[in-house]
């Protein structure tokens, strides 16, 4: 491990004689529970004894809870000072120095999580009066103040700021980007040199690539990139949406690549479902609509729930209507538990007609849901092999009347990915594979059904 110049006899150092600060290796500085701390560049760490002018990174550290031993440790042993500073009380700051002496920007970060905006700004305040280098802002979010820091900290004079897609961090996350960079841009009509409204459209996806890229669910209620983020529920709501956005949505969905959707409930009118319909590129005949509503109020009071599965709602309406055509029918399906030794081995038995060709399909599963599920794939692959590629995202069951105990109607609902689309399907029924079973089947045609209409995915298939 390479030493750090000695501030009482590096020059460039001179200035921190007598400054009650922490001066720590940086590798150290992750190690350390401080409050903020000012990076000075940082390109590489260069071994051995250096001088100042050529030092990359250099942390000051700013503390109210003291060292840990291990830092304190390796302080002594360089001779560094180590002492308690109130972070929130800054007398005097020094300049990094003159050009060339390494220090591009001033990073002040949060690394606590600990700030509030209003000390962020008092700091920045008094920092950016006595430095000239650009500062920047690095935030965490252990008191949920994250994007609040960040969005404080610009407004306050920093023209850098550090952050994570989606938030994605150590203990309660960083700042999240998905949510800061529209807030500039939106709200305080800052100027990106990278980015626009082309690039802004694409940050839901990019939000969702990230998710999927780290095998995390999406957060579905996260502003403006989650699935909720322009979700609608109330039939008064969905109405005042259609006649006037602005009423229940801050910016427009498609500016960050988001949509609008209308969520189906119990609460749900005429006015949702239609409305449901077209965000789905679904025309309903006037004749049709008071049977779609009256079939969904039906299924609702068996304990049916369509808010998160649109996937089932969609093809109940395109049944009705007559506008959905079967890709396969299911002869017969069946599960089974047996013990092989000391073993239980979970069976499921799948036989499916595509035309006038049958196919029967064998799988073991670790529960009979998920042995059927594999079953009703296996068969389904012969014939159309995208659904190889369907990955299962979550599965829910619901008891909807517990005093009714095992005789208790269940709610299954099932979510779904293939190819960064991602949808939902549901079931209900006292039997829980039955249960299960429905939403299998809405999930693979719901899939086969876009594998029809939808050109990106047809073109994947093949």
């Amino acid at each position: 491990m390479g030493c750090l110049p000695d501030p009482q006899k590096e020059p460039f150092l001179q200035p921190l004689k007598g400054f009650p600060i922490s001066v720590l290796h940086p590798r150290l500085a992750r190690w350390h529970p401080t409050r903020f701390h000012i990076c000075f560049g940082q390109r590489r760490r260069i071994p051995g004894r250096i001088l100042a002018q050529k030092l990359q990174q250099l942390a000051l550290l700013f503390s109210s809870s003291g060292p840990r031993r291990g830092t304190e440790e390796y302080a002594k042993w360089h001779h560094l000072a180590i002492r308690q500073l109130d972070p929130f009380v800054l007398d005097r700051l020094v300049d990094p120095g003159p050009p060339g002496a390494g220090a591009d920007w001033l990073v002040l970060a949060d690394t606590n999580g600990g700030m509030i905006p209003e000390k962020i700004r008092e700091i920045i305040a008094k920092v950016i009066n006595e430095v000239k280098t650009p500062l920047g802002i690095h935030a965490h979010n252990d008191s949920e103040c994250g994007v609040a820091n960040s969005i404080e900290a610009v407004k306050s004079g920093v023209l850098q700021v550090q952050g994570t897609i989606n938030g994605i961090g150590e203990r309660c996350g960083n700042a999240n980007l998905c949510s800061i960079i529209p807030n500039l841009y939106f709200k305080m009509n800052c100027v990106f040199e990278k980015i626009g409204e082309k690039e802004l459209k694409r940050l839901t996806e990019i939000s969702h690539y990230v998710y999927e890229l780290a095998n995390l669910t999406p957060d579905n209620r996260q502003p403006y990139t989650g699935m909720s983020a322009f979700t609608h529920k109330a039939g008064v709501h969905a109405n005042a949406v259609e006649k006037n956005p602005r009423t229940y949505e801050h910016v427009n969905p498609e500016s960050v690549g988001n949509k609008r959707r209308i969520l189906i409930s119990e609460q749900a009118g005429k006015s949702n479902i239609i409305e449901k319909a077209k965000e789905m590129g679904i025309n309903i005949p006037k004749n049709f609509v008071p049977v779609v509503v009256d079939k969904v109020k039906e299924l609702e009071n068996l304990g049916y729930e369509f808010e998160g599965a649109d996937a089932s709602f969609e093809l109940l309406v395109k049944n009705i209507c007559g506008q959905f055509k079967e890709k396969f029918s299911v002869e017969s399906f069946k599960t089974l538990i047996y013990y092989s030794g000391s073993k239980s081995v979970i069976e499921a038995t799948v036989k499916i007609k595509v035309g006038e060709l049958e196919q029967l399909t064998v799988a073991e599963g670790d529960g009979p849901v998920n042995a059927l599920d594999i079953a009703l794939r296996n068969a389904l692959s012969v014939f159309y092999p995208a659904v190889k590629g369907v990955k299962l995202l979550d599965y829910k069951v619901r008891i909807l009347n517990p005093k009714a105990g095992t005789a208790a109607i269940t709610r299954v609902l099932v979510s779904f990915r293939y190819d960064g689309i991602e949808w939902g399907t549901v079931g209900v029924s006292g039997n829980i594979i039955e249960a299960s079973w429905q939403a299998l089947l809405d999930s693979m045609n719901y899939l086969l059904m876009k594998l029809e209409t939808d050109e990106k995915l047809i073109f994947e298939e093949r």
